[in-house]
């Protein structure tokens, strides 16, 4: 018995719907990653807008500066309590979930979790402490982070 034979018109029709379906399927994925993109180049420059206002706090500089210079194995409390003040204030004001300063060994000096406070973050401070901006993308401690 001979087999079917699928019609010309049908089988082009079937082409032309994989097609369809294969430049719809692009066409998403182009527009997520732009999507993606745009999102992420969104919270870099409010990362590194952040960071730019602590740098040039004279309060935060100041407490940087003392805790730089002590070296203490903990952070001075009444220093973290200050800097505290300053980033909880910033994070309130400006709608970002939370802003990390460290002294120059990368020793932090706030954290949203207090425990933190005094251990070593994970990235390098050479950068910042050459005088560079750099923004990273990290895994910290809270999810996903950029560092400046």
């Amino acid at each position: 018995m001979p087999r079917p034979h699928r019609s010309f018109s049908r089988r082009v029709l079937i082409s032309q719907l994989a097609l369809v379906i294969v430049i719809l399927a692009l066409v998403t994925g182009v527009f997520a990653w732009m999507g993606a993109r745009t999102v992420t180049e969104v919270t870099e420059t409010k990362a590194l807008a952040t960071a730019r206002t602590l740098a040039i706090d004279p309060n935060v500089r100041a407490a940087a500066t003392q805790a730089s210079a002590e070296h203490a194995e903990k952070p001075d409390e009444r220093l973290v309590t200050s800097m505290l003040g300053i980033t909880n204030d910033l994070r309130d004001r400006s709608g970002i979930s939370f802003a990390v300063i460290t002294d120059d060994r990368g020793i932090r000096l706030t954290h949203p979790d207090r425990s933190k406070i005094g251990h070593k973050v994970s990235t390098s401070p050479d950068e910042a402490l050459a005088g560079r901006e750099n923004v990273s993308h990290e895994s910290g401690t809270l999810g996903e982070t950029r560092h400046r």
